[in-house]
């Protein structure tokens, strides 16, 4: 497909490794108030960065790397980036859940149907965080929505809203993306799964 801008959207990428796996999950975000600047990006990579240092990394596996955080401007094809690098590493002890099991975080807009609704894997996890071979335990379900609900609250810091981008809607290409805001977040227990992230796949 090809370019569809985003209106006065970025797209904020976490880029991981996990025992020489690479994997990343992405959020899509849109100003509140005109289009995003190149200060805008800058600030955003850095405070993403900032939250893995205080949130997230002491609840991934210790394997786990932040490699980088990139911030994109998506209004326009050619638009600018911001990329903060890291090598910080994850601190919780405890031997690694398999390279393709996640938690999926839901996120949930005012709206019902596919094109109103998204979904951000997390994998690096440790196999003390699974209450069953099926399911993640409470604890580790809680930590990554209480993570989250900190990455979100920054973010409006910052002057942006999280939203769900659909670039189709009833099979018909909807051009610029239409950008929903996210109104609340849910994760189940269960284990979910990323056949790309197995060993091997995505080096």
């Amino acid at each position: 497909m090809a370019f569809i801008p985003w209106p006065n959207g970025v797209q904020l990428c976490f880029h991981f490794t996990t025992a020489g796996q690479n994997w990343e999950f992405c959020l899509a975000l849109k100003k509140d108030s005109g289009a995003p600047t190149t200060s805008d990006l800058g600030t955003l990579a850095n405070d993403a960065k900032s939250w893995w240092t205080s949130n997230l990394k002491h609840h991934l596996q210790e394997a786990t790397l932040l490699n980088e955080t990139q911030a994109t401007d998506m209004t326009s094809e050619g638009a600018p980036d911001a990329v903060v690098t890291s090598g910080e590493a994850a601190t919780d002890v405890g031997n690694p859940a398999p390279l393709n099991a996640a938690m999926v975080l839901s996120n949930r807009t005012a709206k019902r149907g596919r094109s109103y609704r998204g979904r951000t894997y997390v994998g690096g996890l440790i196999a003390n965080s699974m209450a069953s071979p099926v399911d993640y335990g409470a604890s580790a379900i809680s930590q990554l929505l209480t993570d989250f609900a900190a990455l979100e609250a920054q973010l409006n810091t910052d002057g942006f809203t999280w939203v769900v981008p659909s670039k189709q809607h009833d099979g018909v290409v909807t051009n610029p993306a239409h950008l929903e805001p996210v109104i609340a977040h849910t994760m189940d227990a269960h284990i979910d799964s990323q056949r790309r992230r197995l060993f091997g796949r995505g080096t």
